[in-house]
């Protein structure tokens, strides 16, 4: 079940988050490419889930930027 959140998987959200709020950089989503090999599934959704809230704090992006991100992408 690991492989639902993948490397190819990060590197579709970014794209899809970079599409969707082109005004907003996602460094901390792209790094966790990185550790995800010795992850459990639910260690890779906590720390893709830390990354995506400390770019959106990073961005100072508010539950308006965050929601209309998630919906668009």
């Amino acid at each position: 079940m690991n492989e639902l959140i993948d490397r190819a998987a990060v590197d579709s959200l970014v794209r899809g988050l970079a599409g969707a709020a082109p005004d907003i950089v996602w460094p901390q989503v792209a790094a966790t490419r990185a550790a995800l090999d010795n992850l459990s599934l639910r260690g890779r959704t906590d720390h893709v889930s830390e990354a995506l809230l400390a770019d959106l704090a990073a961005a100072r992006a508010g539950y308006r930027t965050a929601a209309r991100t998630f919906r668009r992408g």
